[in-house]
């Protein structure tokens, strides 16, 4: 075994055999997993809101607050972050968040919400960032492709368990501040977690773990191949969000009545993805397995087009099986290409461009909707999965079709 694939278990402080349930990386994901379910109670936002009597244009604007604080703090953050100073940031981050959503009970006005969505999505950029930088101490280059899986799922877990309990929830008279007051307090018990988190130190000889600063962000960003990837994961996503957002909207277009059933569908498919194919990610070559992926989701775009009736909800299956195994894997090639210092930097790089995309996509894609409809949008998603396609093979040439 290599000194590259030793983990350290950052709960014990001591070196063990190459593998990823350590501590540590468990530690981190339970960190990440409430933080993600406190955030998938926001797709409640709206209809709160509109009891306020918000107006959809001002409660567009406040929805979106939130991505304001990552565009901009984010890429400032990340080349100073690294596993040894991730805790006060993390630690930080969930104060910062858990004190935001308590504040929404009393957030009334258009100036109190955007002012509340900004400090909550600061907290949150914090958390994350923190959270990537210090979790590539706790993967063993060999198993990246299942790590990630393993966060992905944890990611996306709550998106599909959150959403009906908050239903539930409000349903039964529980107001939805109260609601966010409750994730608030269940968040703060997370700050004991990060806190017996033993940090990394230097005796321990891993200075692949150090703040690289704006220098070392120039010199990572000479490397073609991780701006390829990032322009990727750029491309992916604005087209994730266009049926994300504008896909129940098509649907009672072509007369479906359950046009939500699209993503439930979608989503639990990509959890068995998750859940099934994850032990496989590190086997198979991942730069290939993305693009055959791509091309396939290519496909389902124009299918899509024409679908109606049982072809409709048969596309969500596909569509979950695409999304379900090109997430994670991105992810993992971005790990597998970076130089070991410039991990947990470009993991959250990675996230600014997710970041980007859910601006852009929203965005263009419902200009795209207005001047032309949902055959040109969807065509032109098409063609972003296909260009993706075609940018992980050129990182696949320039890594001279190594086993990534």
């Amino acid at each position: 075994m290599t000194a590259r694939e030793t983990v350290l278990d950052g709960a014990l402080g001591g070196q063990h055999k190459a593998t990823l349930l350590t501590r540590g990386f468990v530690s981190l994901n339970v960190v990440f997993f409430v933080a993600c379910a406190a955030v998938s109670s926001f797709f409640y936002l709206q209809q709160h809101l509109e009891s306020l009597g918000i107006t959809p244009a001002r409660a567009g604007l406040i929805i979106s607050a939130d991505s304001v604080a990552g565009l901009f703090l984010q890429p400032i953050m990340a080349p100073f972050l690294h596993a040894r100073n991730a805790r006060p940031w993390m630690a930080g981050g969930i104060v910062v968040m858990a004190a935001a959503l308590l504040c929404y009970g009393g957030a009334h006005s258009l100036s109190a919400l955007l002012a509340v969505r900004i400090v909550q999505g600061a907290g949150f950029v914090c958390l994350v960032a923190a959270i990537m930088a210090a979790m590539v101490a706790y993967i063993p280059p060999s198993m990246s492709g299942r790590a990630f899986g393993f966060v992905s799922l944890i990611r996306l877990v709550p998106y599909a368990a959150i959403p009906p309990l908050v239903t539930s929830l409000t349903t039964s008279h529980v107001s939805f501040p109260a609601v966010l007051a409750g994730f608030s307090l269940v968040m703060l018990l997370c700050v004991p977690i990060v806190l017996l988190m033993r940090p990394l130190s230097p005796a321990s000889g891993h200075s692949d773990y150090d703040r690289v600063g704006f220098k070392g962000l120039a010199e990572n960003l000479r490397n073609s191949s991780l701006c390829l990837l990032f322009a990727a994961n750029l491309l992916f996503f604005s087209s994730y969000t266009v049926v994300f957002f504008f896909i129940i909207s098509f649907g009672r277009h072509i007369g479906i009545g359950q046009a939500s059933l699209f993503l439930t569908i979608a989503t639990a498919v990509m959890i068995g993805v998750r859940l099934f194919a994850n032990p496989f990610f590190d086997r198979v070559n991942k730069l290939v397995v993305s693009s055959a992926c791509l091309v396939g989701l290519a496909a389902a775009f124009v299918a899509l087009v024409h679908a109606r009736g049982p072809l409709f909800y048969g596309l969500a299956a596909v569509f979950g099986l695409a999304w379900g195994a090109v997430m994670p894997l991105l992810n993992a090639i971005v790990f597998d290409i970076s130089a070991p210092r410039f991990r947990g930097l470009n993991l959250n790089l990675t996230l600014v461009t997710m970041q980007g995309s859910f601006f852009i996509g929203p965005l263009l894609g419902g200009i795209v909707l207005g001047a032309w409809g949902f055959s040109v949008l969807f065509y032109l998603c098409s063609a972003l999965a296909l260009f993706t396609a075609l940018l992980l093979m050129k990182v696949y040439a320039q890594q001279g079709g190594a086993h990534i």
